[in-house]
């Protein structure tokens, strides 16, 4: 589970900077067409036809794509090589002895990044070779570009496109937890926004223009300035895409690690109260069979110096949760009041801890409540040794220690309902 979560993320990230590429190609041969665009006429008006010039520019774009994905396998292959010390060395530390710290780069992962590399390419360029095959010459032996104007022509559009993806992304969320929909929804805002890109440009431009034209002195540059960008839309919208793309995702992912340190953090300086901590078996499985009894709990007890001890017992338990069965971890826990200082509730009812001895009460983890849609006040059905008891759900706390969650009981309770 672990490692297929790491390629999940390099997924995610590989297909982010996929498209920030596609959109910098993009871009790139836009420009390459609108430099050379006196060329192209010159070409067209002795007769080079239009399929001719829209095979010429997917050729450069093959072969640039071919260029470019030779040198991204590359050095990406020189990458891994230099950064798989770092993960072997945390796999190590953390899980097990890494048995090698080399690579071995199969001959299908060339292939496909080369395909990739060349196909993206092509994509990417496809708009600008139609646009290239399609204008006249006399449009393009023009000073100001078709391809320019179009963009500024249909502002209305990018609203369209814009408000379809965001709503496409809040109908993604909405159906589902799962997180390629979670992925589904970032692809489609970063499109949203990017097709936002040249309405802001224009709005700006706007925006300084009457700025501008209300001083007294202007300079020249800055008129010259905003003329170019309102006659390179195309170019600078897309680039401002790209740049944008490239920014969010850097400042997502820096938000997201830190939020995650800082989060694990907190909630172990919450949790780890106590200073020492005794266990007969690390395993949730073997924690029936290998316990602390209670003549071992009475010597730690008797130690002198130990002003008060709490326990935990572990196991797995059947259960029923919105009426489909599963398999819970459940904790019963016996609690000090310092060790209930532990828990950092996300939501609770009142007079959680009075409730916590006498009653059919349970707290549940934040990513259990969250993979099972739990609720304050929701019930979780549990099979005891004799009957289905109901347990409510009275508090929501946090807790890192499992990816999919917990349930925690009293041990009181636990122990009047199991053997």
């Amino acid at each position: 589970r672990m490692t297929k979560a790491f390629y999940t993320n390099l997924t995610a990230l590989s297909l982010m900077a996929l498209l920030v590429g596609m959109f910098l190609i993009y871009n790139t041969e836009t420009f390459l067409v609108l430099q050379r665009r006196q060329m192209i006429a010159r070409l067209r008006a002795i007769g080079v036809t239009r399929q001719q010039i829209f095979a010429a520019v997917i050729t450069e774009s093959a072969c640039l794509g071919l260029i470019g994905a030779i040198l991204g396998v590359a050095i990406g292959t020189l990458l891994a090589k230099t950064l798989i010390t770092h993960v072997s060395t945390t796999l190590s530390d953390l899980y097990y002895q890494s048995a090698s710290q080399d690579i071995t780069v199969a001959p299908q992962i060339v292939v496909l990044g080369l395909s990739i590399g060349i196909v993206s390419t092509i994509v990417a360029g496809l708009i600008p070779a139609r646009n290239a095959a399609r204008a006249n010459p006399a449009s393009y032996a023009a000073v100001a570009s078709t391809i320019e104007r179009k963009t500024i022509r249909f502002p209305i559009l990018g609203i369209v496109l814009a408000a379809v993806c965001f709503v496409g992304a809040v109908v993604a969320l909405t159906v589902s937890n799962a997180i390629v929909a979670g992925f589904v929804a970032i692809a489609l805002c970063l499109l949203g926004f990017a097709a936002l890109c040249p309405i802001t440009i224009v709005a700006t431009i706007g925006l300084f223009g009457r700025h501008w034209n209300r001083r007294d002195k202007v300079l020249l540059i800055e008129k010259t300035g905003l003329r170019t960008v309102g006659l390179g839309l195309g170019r600078a919208s897309t680039a401002t895409a790209a740049l944008m793309i490239a920014t969010a995702a850097g400042i997502g992912i820096g938000i997201m690690v830190a939020s995650f340190r800082v989060s694990v953090a907190a909630w172990l300086e919450d949790a780890l109260r106590a200073d020492f901590y005794v266990s007969r078996s690390f395993s949730v499985i073997e924690s029936n069979l290998r316990t602390v009894s209670a003549q071992q709990r009475k010597t730690l007890d008797d130690i002198p110096g130990v002003a008060n001890t709490s326990s935990v017992f572990r196991l797995k338990a059947p259960a029923l949760i919105n009426g489909e069965p599963h398999k819970i971890r459940l904790s019963a826990f016996d609690l000090t009041q310092k060790a209930q200082q532990g828990f950092r509730f996300l939501e609770q009812q009142k007079d959680v801890w009075s409730r916590w001895e006498q009653h059919s009460v349970v707290i549940v983890t934040e990513p259990f409540a969250y993979h099972h849609r739990l609720r304050i006040g929701d019930t979780i059905t549990m099979k005891t040794e004799s009957t289905m008891q109901p347990f409510t759900v009275v508090g929501i706390y946090v807790d890192y220690a499992s990816e999919q969650g917990g349930v925690a009981m009293s041990r009181t309770q636990f122990d009047s309902l199991w053997s």
